[in-house]
């Protein structure tokens, strides 16, 4: 029963995958550089007794509880209360330190593993729905499709890299691609929010709105990170191991199934649920970002298509033959996803941990003859 159960979401052969798996990455991030010395102080001042993943969960929690708020206060992505904004962008910037010293600690206490980069970019990815949503929260955007399209260009940005990263196996952040500048950016943005007030976001400038500038500039810089991985997947060798060159742009089958039906559906929901379509959407493509994850460390190639993705096909045939109310389409997709997430989260760690021999939030000791 054990041996059937570890091989829900990674294979017998991915777990021998597993255990040589070796991460490899490089950040040209100029911000990144900047902030060394500091993370390099800030990890010497944890325990060696301190797991990497706990530090990445710390930072987690800390970015959830102003999530929390968000919630409480924005249900229709606007609207003014400043000290949750300053809050936000304090706790955004605990959560990028410790998301930044944790695999620091790490290589510190020679705890490395594909389960704590599994952990680290797992929350990653739901951090970016975060992300997503409290900027659109903070720049006013409403119910209005510019909502929309920044959830889009934000996960076209952080998908894309983990595409390339599990053609290549190797992650890449150049200078304008790294999420320091993003997160940096975000937390810049929040404050000012909370300072003066959201209404700034909404002034015009030559008849162009601030909110809508800085929605176009993101969306740009988002399909110029694509159209790098992109080229990046191209110029490399193809790899039978993930399907070659067919195999990688199959893995992107479910982001676009997601995003064009998403996209279109949109015009039905009502503004009073904006928020839980705007966080399905994100948390949707988080799901497929990180079954992405998994898939590189185990040396798998990723399906075009999951169960979770089921709702998702009936949003294209409802939008035809209009079978179902789609309110009711839109509660029935997002308790589907919740599930489906939880179920992976949970079952994927407990494979990875048990086929490692390690814990989640602990340093496993290692053997005196290893």
């Amino acid at each position: 029963m054990n041996h059937k159960q570890s091989e829900i979401y990674i294979s017998a052969e991915g777990r021998k995958a597993l255990l040589n798996h070796k991460y490899s990455g490089s950040d040209a991030s100029i911000l990144s550089e900047l902030f060394q010395p500091f993370w390099n102080w800030c990890v010497e001042q944890l325990p060696m007794t301190m797991a990497p993943n706990l530090v990445t969960f710390i930072g987690f929690l800390c970015i959830t509880s102003s999530f929390f708020f968000i919630v409480l206060f924005f249900p229709l992505l606007e609207g003014e209360h400043s000290w949750i904004m300053i809050y936000t962008s304090i706790m955004l910037f605990f959560y990028q330190t410790l998301d930044s010293i944790d695999g620091k600690q790490a290589r510190r206490t020679g705890s490395s593993s594909p389960l704590g980069e599994l952990f680290d970019h797992g929350c990653d990815a739901i951090v970016t729905m975060y992300q997503a949503v409290t900027t659109c929260a903070a720049l006013q955007l409403g119910s209005s499709y510019w909502s929309m399209l920044f959830c889009t260009s934000i996960y076209f940005a952080s998908t894309s890299i983990m595409w390339e990263d599990y053609y290549t196996d190797h992650l890449r952040f150049d200078k304008y691609s790294s999420p320091t500048e993003a997160l940096v950016a975000a937390i810049t943005m929040y404050f000012l929010t909370g300072v003066f007030g959201p209404q700034i976001w909404t002034w015009s400038l030559f008849g162009f709105q601030f909110n809508h500038v800085a929605i176009s500039i993101a969306s740009i810089a988002s399909l110029k990170a694509f159209y790098d991985s992109v080229r990046q997947v191209l110029s490399y060798a193809p790899r039978p191991s993930r399907g070659n060159y067919s195999g990688a742009f199959s893995s992107a089958v479910g982001f676009v199934v997601v995003i064009i039906s998403y996209l279109i559906e949109f015009q039905y929901c009502e503004p009073r649920y904006v928020f839980l379509y705007c966080v399905t959407y994100c948390l949707m493509l988080s799901y497929l970002t990180t079954r992405l994850i998994v898939s590189r460390v185990a040396n798998e190639i990723i399906s075009p298509f999951y169960v979770i993705l089921i709702p998702t096909v009936f949003i294209i045939l409802n939008l035809y033959y209009q079978i179902l109310d789609h309110t009711l389409l839109l509660f029935v997709n997002s308790t589907w996803m919740f599930v489906c997430y939880t179920h992976f989260v949970v079952v994927a760690i407990d494979e990875i941990k048990s086929t490692l021999g390690i814990r989640v939030f602990h340093i496993t000791p290692k053997k005196k003859n290893e």
